[in-house]
C-alpha cells in the first residue's frame, strides 16, 4: 500500500518494555457505529500484532472498559474533569481499567480566576495528555467522522484532535489517521486546528473521496492520502456471519428493519428545529404506517443508546394514532439494542433495512441487505454511491412520503438482485481496509517499535 510516512520525533529509548498502541475517537457514548469501528480495529490489530499492548482514548472511559476491555485515557477536558472529579459520579468514571489523573486542586475556585477556567481546564488535560503519552509508542485515531465542529464547535473534537496530535509528536509517539471522514468544518479556527493535527501525522486515509476533497480544499492541507473505506468493514467475519433472513425469501410479507436518528431534535440534536424533527418523525411514521398496510413487519434498531429510543417511541407513537390495530407484537418488534452484536443480529433477522445513521447503512450493506437510506448528511449519500447504490438514497430535507413509498417499493421489487450486487462490491471494500491494517502491522507500529529501543 502506497504511505505518506516521514520519521517522527525522537523519543527516549531507555524504557525496556513492549509496544503500546492507543486508539483514539470520540466514542464511548454508545455509539454503536462507533464501537464496530473500534471492535474491528481491536481485532485485526490484536490478530496481526498478538505481542502489542493496545489502550483507549475516548469520551467516557468506563464506557470503553466495560464494552472493549481497555485500559482508557480521557479524550477531552470534559472525559478529563470526570476522571479529577471526587463526587461519586467521577468514581464511577474511573472505575474497572480507567485511567485516573491526579487531583489539581481548586484551582480555579477563586472568582477572580473562574473568567480563566476554560484556559486551566485546557492546560491541565494538556498536561495530563503529555504524561499519559510517554508511554504510547503509536497513536491511531482509529476511523469515525472526527474532522467535524458540529458537534461542539471547534473547541470540542478540532481542539482534542489538536492537542493529542501535536503533543503526541513533541513527546515522539508516532500519530496515524485511519479512515476519517469530514463532516462540517465551518469555523475558520476549525479549519486551522485540523490542519495542524493533520499535519502532524505520519500516515493519514480518508474513508471516502468527499472528505479527501474537503480536507484539500476546506482544511487545506495539500496532500495525497489514500483512500480507505471505513474500518468496520473489516469486522471479524465471525461477528458479521451469514445473513439469517435471506433477500429472496419471505414470500410478500417482510421484515423491515427501521433505523430512525434524532434529526434536528431540540432534545439532542446540536441543531434544535422542532418542525423540522417533526416533519421528520411523520415522514417515518407515515412510511411505517404504509409498511404495515402492505402486510410488512417492522423492527426498530438503535445505532445510539441514548439518543435513538425517544425518537423510536416518537414514531410509534405516531403510527399508533393512524393505525393502532395494526400494531402488534408479531408486527412490530423493538428488540433491547445495546451491542454492535446486538445490532447485527437484529439486521441480520431482517430482510430489508430503512435506516438514517451512517453506520446503521453500513452494517446493513455489509451484511448485504438492501437499504433505503434517509441521508442527514454528505456522507451518507457517499457511502451509497460508493456501492452504486445511490438510486435508493434520498435527503431527509428534500424527500416526501410519495417519493419514498416509491424508492421502497422499487427496492422491494428489486432486492435479490440488490443483495447479489453487494455480494460482489463488498469483498474489494473489506479487503482494503484490512490491507491497512496489515500496513500498520508490518510498517507503522515497527517503526516506532525500532524507536523506542
Amino acid at each position: 500500500m502506497a504511505s505518506n510516512c516521514d520519521d517522527a520525533p525522537g523519543r527516549r529509548t531507555s524504557r525496556a518494555r513492549g509496544i503500546t498502541v492507543a486508539l483514539l475517537g470520540p466514542f464511548g457514548y454508545g455509539n454503536l457505529g462507533d464501537a464496530a469501528i473500534q471492535d474491528a480495529a481491536i481485532a485485526q490489530l490484536q490478530s496481526r500484532r498478538p505481542d502489542i499492548k493496545l489502550v483507549g482514548v475516548s469520551l467516557r472511559p468506563l464506557d470503553t472498559v466495560a464494552r472493549h476491555g481497555l485500559e482508557t485515557f480521557a479524550y477531552d477536558t470534559r472525559a478529563h474533569k470526570a476522571l479529577c472529579d471526587s463526587s461519586s459520579a467521577g468514581k464511577a468514571e474511573c472505575a474497572g481499567n480507567a485511567r485516573r489523573p491526579r487531583s489539581y486542586g481548586k484551582l480555579t475556585s477563586s472568582p477572580r480566576l473562574s473568567r480563566y477556567a476554560w484556559f486551566f481546564d485546557e492546560l491541565r488535560h494538556a498536561v495530563y495528555i503529555f504524561s499519559v503519552l510517554r508511554d504510547i509508542d503509536v497513536l491511531l485515531m482509529s476511523g469515525g467522522g472526527q474532522l467535524d465542529d458540529f458537534w461542539g464547535g471547534p473547541a470540542e473534537h478540532p481542539l482534542s484532535l489538536f492537542k493529542w496530535s501535536i503533543l503526541a509528536r513533541l513527546q515522539g509517539t508516532r500519530v496515524a489517521y485511519l479512515s476519517v471522514g469530514v463532516g462540517s468544518v465551518a469555523r475558520k479556527s476549525s479549519r486551522w486546528l485540523l490542519r495542524l493535527a493533520l499535519s502532524a501525522a505520519t500516515y493519514r486515509s480518508y474513508r471516502d473521496e468527499g472528505s479527501k476533497h474537503l480536507v484539500r480544499n476546506a482544511i487545506g492541507l495539500k496532500s495525497d492520502d489514500p483512500v480507505v473505506p471505513d474500518l468496520a468493514f473489516a469486522l471479524p467475519l465471525e461477528t458479521v456471519g451469514k445473513p439469517r433472513a435471506r433477500c429472496d425469501s419471505g414470500g410478500e410479507r417482510l421484515t423491515i428493519a427501521i433505523g430512525p436518528i434524532p434529526y434536528c431534535d431540540p432534545r439532542t440534536w446540536p441543531e434544535k428545529d422542532s418542525a423540522r424533527y417533526l416533519k421528520y418523525v411523520s415522514l417515518m411514521g407515515e412510511t411505517c404506517a404504509h409498511l404495515l398496510h402492505e402486510g410488512h413487519r417492522l423492527k426498530f434498531i438503535v445505532g445510539e443508546e441514548g439518543h435513538d429510543p425517544p425518537v423510536i417511541r416518537d414514531v410509534i407513537d405516531f403510527v399508533s394514532r393512524s393505525s393502532a390495530a395494526l400494531l402488534t407484537e408479531a408486527t412490530c418488534q423493538v428488540p433491547r439494542i445495546a451491542s454492535v452484536n446486538d445490532l447485527v443480529s437484529a439486521i441480520s433477522d431482517s430482510h430489508l433495512v430503512i435506516s438514517s445513521r451512517f453506520h446503521g447503512v453500513l452494517l446493513s450493506l455489509l451484511l448485504e441487505k438492501p437499504v433505503l437510506a434517509l441521508s442527514y448528511e454528505r456522507k451518507v449519500s457517499q457511502l451509497m454511491a460508493d456501492l452504486h447504490l445511490d438510486r435508493f438514497a434520498i435527503e431527509i430535507e428534500t424527500c416526501d412520503l410519495e417519493s419514498v413509498r416509491l424508492l421502497m417499493g422499487n427496492l422491494i421489487a428489486q432486492r435479490t438482485t440488490v443483495a447479489t450486487g453487494l455480494a460482489a462490491t463488498i469483498p474489494p471494500l473489506r479487503q482494503s481496509v484490512l490491507e491497512q491494517f496489515d500496513f500498520v502491522a508490518e510498517q507503522l507500529i515497527p517503526a516506532a517499535q525500532r524507536r523506542a529501543h
